[in-house]
This record gives C-alpha cells, structure tokens and sequence, in this order.
C-alpha cells in the first residue's frame, strides 16, 4: 500500500510537472503581455479572516478564481478553466465554511499553494531572489487564465503576503486587500491551529517570516503576525494606492459598508447579485471568541499582548 500510495503520488507529481510545461508554452505564445484588469490578491496573516473575504468576494462579484478543481490540475488550472467554460459550468454560491483556509467542495475557492510553487520554493516562506525569467512566466500564465475566465481574476493565499516584492516587480498593476484581525485572537487562533493541525504548541503552523527567534510559542506567533504586517507594511507605504486594508471585524459587522469600499476601490469587477450576501451569517462577537483549549494559557497571551502592543482591541 505504501509503494503504490508512493508511485501514485509521483505520477501526479510528474504529470503537473509535465502539464505545467505545456501551459508556459501556450500562454507564453499565445497571451498578452497585458492583463485587461489588475489581478486582486487577498493577504493578511494566517487567521485573520481572508479565507471569509474570499469567499464574501467570490458570492458577490465576479471574479475569476483558482477552485480545488483546478488546484489539483495546478500544472494546467488554465485547461480546467478551458473546459468549465465550454460546457458553461459557473458557481453559484460558495458555502461559508472553511477548516484551516480548506472549503470543501470541487468548485470552491482553493488557496492553491501548488499553483504557486511553480514559481517559488516551498521553503522558505521568503525568498530574497527568483529568476526574473520565471517571474514573466508567471505574468504570462495568469493573463492566459484571465483570457480564459473572461473575469478579473481573485487570488487569495496567506504565503504571498511575503512575496509582494516579487509580485509588483513583474505585475506591477496587481492590486492587494490586506486583512488584519484584533492581535490578541489572531494569535489565539494560531495557537489553537499549532495545537489541533500538528499535535503540539511548539509547532510552527503557516507563514514563517525570517528571523523569527522567540522564547516561547506566545512569542513566537505575535512575531509572527506583527512581522508579516511590517513586510506588508513598507509596501502600503511605498504603493498607498494598491492597498486596501480591511479589519476582520468591520466585515463581518458591517459588510454592506466593507464591499462598498472594496467596490471603489476596484472599480474593474461586476456584482453578481445584490450585495452582500453574507449579513447575518457571523459577526466580531462569533469570530472572536475566547476558546478555552488546555494546552494554551490564554492569560499568558492576553499579558504579552497588552504589554507590547498596549490593550486586547490593539491590530497589527
């Protein structure tokens, strides 16, 4: 079982590697060099919320998106996207529900970290340098997708939260929505995740900038998060005008206020229905709560935060 769970999964791998070159080649000979509209990324910290964005963006306007479908044809997602629209398969309504940034479903909303590792490393999470070759096929492949989807396209995946450099080297009308979350429950919600995704509160879990070097779990999660904003952070400075931040608890309370904002801010995309198609669902008092898991010392958390960064309400 283990030698055919083996060559199966190098089939698969082998196959999206072989695919992968078919797909470069086509898009590099028969796209563009431009995109007809920015491509909009969701980044943030890991559980700030941006899987709730994604999915609120995705039921009320219309974009073009990677699905666990064409995830797992990541070598080629553009073939996928080729043959839903033929056969004229579209979305509807994507299910508010998530485990971990994972929504079930062939169609859903997919962060579809193999689509990216076809241009970055697994590891590290941050990398100073990628071949600016690479980068143009990248540019390449996603304006074929958006050829194909006929949609400005919606990315969302917490790991290019450290890749922006790369991003506005080569797509330098891509535009960002940054998430941020109250510190104090973003930090809770990824100690819960070390806990109950690998066992253990030692364990790291997502995004790792460099030079993270804590004395403790608590530590290290607050570096975490507060070092994925600073990156996040010089850019905002740098290109005010691709930003967008949106704090968790404003959407989930307001979101008629928050897709207003997000519609002027990218003009480019069409409503699909009357927005938003969401209200009701959650708000701050159910996405923040304070869970009680033992492995976790929540007092412990709730010192560090206030001490570094002044009171429970602070954000990143």
């Amino acid at each position: 079982m283990k030698n055919f769970k083996y060559i199966a999964g190098l089939v698969y791998k082998t196959s999206n590697i072989m695919l992968s070159h078919i797909e470069n080649f086509l898009a590099c000979n028969v796209s563009s060099n431009n995109f007809k509209n920015p491509p909009l990324f969701i980044i943030g910290a890991p559980r700030s919320g941006t899987t709730i964005l994604y999915q609120i963006l995705i039921n009320n306007f219309e974009y073009g998106f990677l699905s666990n479908l064409h995830c797992f044809f990541y070598g080629f997602p553009s073939l996928v996207q080729f043959f839903l629209r033929i056969l004229n398969i579209s979305v509807s309504c994507i299910p508010y529900h998530s485990h971990y940034g994972y929504v079930s479903g062939f169609l859903s909303p997919s962060e579809c970290g193999s689509f990216w590792y076809r241009w970055f490393p697994k590891s590290p999470d941050f990398v100073e340098y990628v071949p600016a070759g690479s980068l143009r096929k990248m540019r390449k492949v996603l304006i074929f997708l958006e050829r194909l989807f006929d949609r400005p396209l919606l990315f969302k995946n917490v790991y290019n939260s450290l890749r922006l450099q790369h991003f506005l080297s080569v797509m330098p009308e891509s535009k960002f929505i940054v998430v941020k979350r109250k510190i104090y429950y973003n930090a809770l919600s990824i100690l819960i995740a070390r806990v109950r995704i690998s066992g253990s509160l030692s364990n790291w879990f997502s995004v790792k900038p460099p030079d993270i070097k804590a004395n403790s779990p608590y530590e290290e999660v607050l570096d975490q998060i507060a070092a994925i904003y600073k990156y996040i952070e010089h850019f905002i400075n740098v290109y005010p005008d691709k930003f967008l931040v949106i704090k968790l608890e404003d959407l989930v309370d307001n979101p008629q206020e928050e897709l207003i904002r997000i519609s002027s801010f990218y003009p480019w995309v069409r409503t699909s229905r009357n927005y938003p198609r969401f209200e009701g669902i959650l708000n701050s008092s159910e996405v923040n709560k304070d869970l009680s898991v033992p492995e976790i010392n929540t007092e412990k958390l709730k010192a560090l935060v206030i001490d570094r960064f002044g009171n429970l309400d602070s954000y990143p």
